[in-house]
């Protein structure tokens, strides 16, 4: 036999990796094909036309950073992994009745599938099939009513949904919005396609105003997910409440630094990300309740339950942020009955932690019915039922015995030395807490 040179092994060596890649990739195909149209479904095709088939077929999905050159290949290289380690989690798998493909899967061999039965269903001509094509009656029949464009959307949102989270972790308003570009790429005419995801980030924007004679320094608020892309909030002035005054227009929020390290201490179970994601959730339809002059208190809510105000102003033609107000602070509506109806001032409050979120996960508040009454009659009744929204995202969370210590402070407070002298703040009358 004659000895092959090394050029000639590493060729053979890749041939026999395109044969396996080829085999597995079929393989594939049928076990999809299968599973949705039931067992001898892929059998039908032809083997030219599965051959065809795999020449166009979907690659696994790839990253890039096109547009950001100072993304080294190792951050690239990690993202994928990240990418394809998750296509393969039952939490983003395509579920279809009580079947399920990974999302893997389903981006590549269901993918080619679906091209593969919508030609199929070209060739369909009822009565007029010509012979050769008779088979794609059966495959059409098994295929049609659960592999469909719908489901393909499916997978794409899905794909979406598993970018954003890998990008949304390390979002930050101070420093960078991450996101994905997610696009179907032809590598030629009559070949292979693929998903394609392009890494991209950008700072927010920044700019100065003018505080009490001093310069403070505020960040844009702003978000980016892989279907819009970078987003600054913009509100109209009429969202806001103004009204003749001022012409109704587009204009910037902005947060001061203080802001945000109130909504770090505040809402202090959810990550840095979470908050931010929050934050400008709550300018997409604000709910304003209006103050003097340009001030308002804009509703924060998390998971749909409002958990305080962040304190803003219309200033130099933008809105800023100054702070934010966990809803039993004393600077909100809320806050002040639950005052009235305790004699709890801001010190009290604090001491108690009950403007902290993390104070409302696993607590025994909502248990007790003589402290659920004190917070239904104050308007703050919705944080005792927030756990369940929150607890799986929760960092922190209380200690379960509070009811009792609270109860307690309340019954003795008499006998305490007050914590906070002189007379309580008036509703809106600080802008920082």
């Amino acid at each position: 036999m004659k000895k092959l040179n090394p050029k000639q092994l590493e060729q053979n060596r890749h041939k026999l990796e395109r044969e396996k890649e080829k085999a597995e990739y079929i393989e594939k195909m049928k076990w999809v094909a299968d599973l949705l149209g039931g067992p001898g479904t892929f059998s039908l095709v032809p083997p030219l036309v599965i051959k065809v088939a795999f020449g166009l077929r979907f690659l696994p999905v790839a990253v890039t950073a096109v547009h950001h050159p100072e993304f080294t290949h190792k951050t690239v290289k990690s993202a994928l992994t990240s990418v394809h380690r998750l296509m393969q989690r039952e939490y983003f798998a395509i579920k279809i009745d009580e079947k399920q493909v990974s999302l893997a899967d389903f981006s590549t061999a269901g993918f080619t599938l679906y091209y593969m039965l919508e030609w199929a269903k070209f060739k369909d001509k009822g009565e007029e099939t010509e012979a050769q094509f008779e088979w794609v009656k059966a495959f059409v029949k098994r295929l049609d009513a659960v592999l469909t464009g719908e489901l393909c959307s499916k997978a794409l949102t899905r794909i979406h949904d598993l970018v954003n989270y890998i990008s949304f972790s390390k979002n930050n308003i101070e420093e960078y919005l991450h996101w994905f570009t997610v696009n179907e790429v032809n590598k030629a005419k009559g070949s292979q396609s693929r998903i394609v995801l392009d890494i991209n980030r950008r700072k927010t924007k920044t700019r100065y105003f003018e505080i009490d004679g001093q310069r403070r320094l505020a960040h844009c608020v702003s978000w980016a997910n892989s279907q819009h892309g970078f987003v600054e909030t913009k509100v109209k002035l009429s969202a806001l409440g103004f009204q003749n005054a001022i012409p109704d227009r587009d204009v910037e929020v902005y947060i001061q630094k203080h802001a945000l390290r109130r909504l770090e201490e505040r809402i202090d179970c959810l990550t840095i990300d979470e908050i931010h994601l929050v934050l400008f959730a709550s300018f997409l339809q604000p709910e304003i309740i209006k103050t003097t002059k340009n001030r308002m208190l804009v509703s924060l809510r998390v998971a749909n339950t409002k958990a305080g105000y962040l304190l803003a102003e219309y200033i130099d033609g933008a809105v800023l942020i100054h702070t934010f107000l966990f809803i039993t602070n004393n600077g909100t509506p809320e806050g002040q009955k639950l005052t009235e109806l305790t004699g709890l001032g801001k010190l009290d409050k604090k001491y108690l932690a009950l403007d902290k979120l993390s104070s409302y996960i696993k607590s025994d508040i909502g248990k007790n019915e003589q402290l659920k009454a004190i917070f239904e009659k104050a308007g703050c009744s919705s944080l005792l039922d927030i756990e369940e929204a929150v607890e799986k995202l929760s960092t922190k969370q209380a200690n379960g015995s509070i009811a009792k210590f609270l109860l307690y402070y309340l019954k003795t407070g008499d006998e305490l030395p007050k914590m906070e002298q002189g007379p309580e703040e008036s509703l809106y009358e600080q802008l920082e807490e």
